[in-house]
């Protein structure tokens, strides 16, 4: 498969996974407004490696320890396709 074939597939693949992550927390009743749009802009620090990452680890943690039930399921594993791997070291998903 050509390079630009795959890269555009894997683009795809993170833009659907995170409007999933994002429609997910538009229907959770345990985030504010601010969280929700906090966790929204976290959500590129989750698929590389940056500066922020740490936080966006943070916020995710807090928000999935207050959710139950499909919704977290549904997240987790959304998130387990797209994270890095050191980010998926750190998420405490017991």
């Amino acid at each position: 498969m050509p390079r630009h074939i795959a890269l555009h597939r894997l683009k795809q693949c993170f833009q659907f996974s995170t409007k999933a992550v994002k429609a997910l927390a538009e229907e959770s009743d345990e985030l504010s407004d601010a969280e929700r749009a906090s966790l929204n802009e976290s959500l590129s620090d989750l698929v590389s490696d940056t500066l922020q990452t740490q936080f966006a680890i943070m916020r995710i943690n807090r928000w999935l320890s207050r959710t139950v039930g499909e919704t977290s399921i549904a997240v987790k594993e959304v998130l387990m396709r797209v994270a890095t791997e050191a980010v998926k070291q750190q998420l405490r998903w017991d």
